[in-house]
């Protein structure tokens, strides 16, 4: 029988951490008497060589596959080894175990990326010098004699409506694979992106369950042929809504307590934001982290709002903002946009005409997402499908009938997700038969029609209240210069009783 062959990752932090729990498994008589081998990913590839390969040979050889996450979370994400991990996990002949273990410093499973969140995790194995259940139990995995860590659980909801997937969720992120590794590539050079596409084409996944994730797993390094590891990848996200430095200043305060900041600390970066210093900005934004170490990516987020909802005064401060950090010559920050095609043209303005010129001044800082491809929409269903342990006969037959339906539209990914999250809803009220629940929601085309109807109907009152709903509904949308419908924030005092009670009924 082969020896036990433990592959040890760690997520970019708590290096010395992970070393002293290598040790501690090794030390063990259980692992002693089994033969046990741990293969380190920061201590033992081979210099000189290239790391892909090494990394496939050591994750073909595994018995069992660890990711340690620290105190500092996830810095900079392990991607590379934990996708090939995971793809045994899920479809390797026997599964291979694959297990998260958390610090007891770290913030336990919100640490974890979504993808890692589908398996069962140990925490605190440091306790009490190593002598704990929890340890034993990774123990007992390890050398494969039992225990129940490293087993996927199953997804229960593989499909997200028509929300915008975010990083948490990446795991149900599928279709896009080549617009991750082309807008990754560009960022090797290009400090400023935009990314531009229709209202439901998938923008705001695209980026926050795709590229983020990508990023943190250090791919623009590896598009540069550095080492993956050698910086931390670290990622500021926020809209600009009707006031940007009041929400660059929220997501820096989250993002600081994301990364093990306390309270403290992480009020006195969300404040430096708020400085006109650029200097000063770059501390706040880098979280305490090595500056010289330390690339950082701000992604803000719907742009289109900085035209339609922000002041002029504050947009030229924003783009004053993004357009310092952007600098060409200086690798450590990057800017990247989404936006609404329809409302890319009003960045001309007196405002925001200097982002505009940058912008126009280099081919690969404008980008435009199109519709999904056709093996990319068939991965759209299949993966996540999958993941919540469907068979494959009736994932292939979900997968046809959505193809019918998109037919020659394959961008109607809002649709599709919709349809395809009302089908995954209702599949009990059909016996548990997705074809059938399908069909019964009315597919791709129909869906969002009948959801939208019932609402009214059943939840709003229908044509009794059709008058009151059709005014309170105008006061939460507004045509902009070019037509196009966007959201607003409305007042309370801007309805009356009827249709207040009416929002919030619908809100629910």
């Amino acid at each position: 029988m082969p020896k036990p062959m433990l592959f040890l990752s760690h997520a970019g932090s708590d290096t010395e951490a992970a070393r002293r729990l290598q040790d501690a498994l090794l030390r063990t008589d259980v692992a002693k008497s089994a033969g046990l081998q741990v293969w380190f990913d920061k201590d033992d590839m081979l210099p000189g060589e290239p790391w892909q390969p090494q990394l496939e040979r050591a994750i073909e050889e595994a018995s069992a596959f660890a990711v340690y996450v620290g105190a500092s979370g996830v810095i900079n994400w392990v991607e590379a080894e934990v996708r090939l991990a995971q793809l045994r996990a899920i479809g390797g002949r026997p599964p291979l175990p694959f297990i998260p273990i958390l610090s007891r410093h770290s913030l336990g499973v919100e640490a974890l990326p979504g993808f890692t969140r589908q398996f069962q995790a140990v925490t605190d194995v440091e306790a009490n010098g190593f002598d704990n259940d929890e340890f034993r139990k990774l123990l007992a995995v390890v050398v494969g004699t039992q225990g129940d860590p490293g087993k996927l659980v199953l997804e229960t909801k593989p499909f997200f409506g028509l929300e915008p997937i975010s990083e948490k969720r990446s795991h149900l992120f599928f279709g896009r694979d080549a617009e991750v590794t082309e807008l990754a590539a560009r960022l090797v050079k290009e400090r400023l992106l935009l990314i531009a596409g229709d209202s439901g084409s998938g923008k705001s996944s695209l980026v926050r369950a795709g590229l983020l994730s990508a990023w943190r797993g250090g791919v623009v390094a590896e598009h540069a042929g550095r080492e993956r590891n050698a910086e931390l990848w670290h990622v500021i996200t926020f809209r600009p809504r009707s006031n940007p430095r009041r929400e660059l200043h929220q997501a820096v305060s989250h993002t600081a307590l994301t990364l093990g900041r306390t309270p403290t600390e992480a009020a006195e970066f969300a404040r430096l934001v708020k400085d006109r210093d650029s200097d000063t900005v770059r501390a706040g934004l880098r979280c305490g982290l090595d500056p010289e170490t330390t690339r950082t990516l701000v992604f803000v987020d719907q742009f289109e709002e900085l035209v339609i909802q922000t002041p002029d005064r504050d947009r030229r401060d924003l783009v004053e903002l993004l357009l310092d950090l952007a600098d060409p010559e200086d690798p450590a920050f990057t800017v990247v946009m989404t936006m609404r095609s329809d409302y890319a043209n009003l960045l001309y303005g007196e405002a925001t005409r200097a982002l505009h010129d940058a912008l126009n001044s280099r081919a690969e800082a404008r980008y435009t997402l199109r519709g999904v491809s056709e093996s990319g929409l068939d991965d759209i269903v299949r993966g996540p499908l999958r993941l919540a342990g469907r068979q494959d006969e009736e994932i292939d037959a979900v997968a046809q009938q959505v193809a019918q339906d998109v037919g020659e539209r394959p961008g109607d990914l809002a649709l599709v997700q919709f349809s395809l999250t009302r089908m995954w809803e209702s599949r009990n009220r059909f016996g548990d038969d997705l074809v059938e629940a399908y069909v019964g929601v009315g597919g791709v085309r129909g869906a969002l029609a009948r959801e939208a109807e019932r609402v009214y109907r059943d939840e709003l009152g229908g044509d009794d209240n059709e008058g009151t709903i059709a005014a309170a509904l105008i006061r939460v949308g507004q045509l902009g210069d070019v037509g196009g419908l966007t959201r607003r924030l409305a007042a309370k005092g801007e309805f009356s009783d009827v249709g207040w009670e009416l929002m919030q009924r619908l809100a629910s």
